[in-house]
């Protein structure tokens, strides 16, 4: 959440999947790139000769306020490689403080995820919902896969169990956490909203709420996103 790279060289970096901009919260380009650029590095952009960006190039990939913002990005021409710091301290070190601080922020509120910072509009419908904050940061961890399930935890930590302490033969994922695990059917069959609780019709929560967003109004969103609450803490103290 507040981590971002230095470009060096950039050919570690996806234009538009990295987080590569000085821009706070999504640290990504708001322009949709086109599929041809898709898989472009940032790279693709540098002069190596000049020791410069394609300003060209940048003005034909982005629109004017991710221009403004790249070509101001220095280039250290001994291109070293690219590398990750943490945005939110002076000597850009990672810090268990500043990462409380952060999150408190985060909860509260301060941070502003408007249309200007390229997180997904489904965000920006459950940052307006009247619930609870920590419910919303709640709801910003399912959209962006930043729940730590055993299945994601197990991706950083080596020797996590990642089954389910509830259907062991199973591992614990987004899915199966909050669809397929007996302790969440029975929460959704308690709600009397099963028809949009079937784990086949989701690949993941995100896609549920970004259904459910669609179809109908705030209220049945905020209570679809408590509901995964529910099932999250049920599960956590299961």
């Amino acid at each position: 959440m507040g981590s971002c790279w230095v470009i060096g060289n950039g050919s570690m970096l996806n234009i538009q999947l990295s987080r590569w901009l000085s821009r706070p919260v999504s640290f990504c380009p708001m322009t949709p790139v086109k599929p041809a650029w898709e898989n472009a590095k940032v790279s693709d952009l540098i002069d190596f000769d000049v020791g410069g960006w394609r300003t060209n190039m940048v003005e034909e990939v982005f629109n004017p306020c991710d221009v403004n913002t790249i070509v101001q990005i220095p280039l250290s021409q001994c291109w070293p490689d690219d590398h990750l710091i943490w945005h939110y301290t002076p000597y850009s070190l990672f810090n268990v403080q500043s990462a409380n601080h952060h999150i408190r922020e985060m909860q509260n509120g301060v941070l502003k995820c408007s249309s200007s910072t390229g997180v997904n509009p489904i965000w920006r419908k459950i940052r307006r919902l009247n619930i609870l904050p920590r419910i919303k940061l709640f709801g910003w961890k399912v959209c962006n896969l930043a729940l730590a399930t055993r299945k994601n935890l197990a991706k950083r930590i080596p020797g996590v169990v990642i089954n389910c302490t509830i259907r062991w033969a199973v591992e614990e994922g987004d899915v199966h956490v909050f669809f397929l695990c007996p302790l969440a059917m029975e929460i959704w069959h308690g709600s009397g909203l099963t028809e949009f609780s079937a784990g086949s019709a989701w690949d993941s929560p995100r896609l549920c709420l970004e259904g459910i967003a669609t179809m109908f109004d705030s209220d049945t969103l905020g209570l679809y996103v408590a509901i995964l609450w529910e099932i999250w803490n049920a599960i956590a103290a299961a």
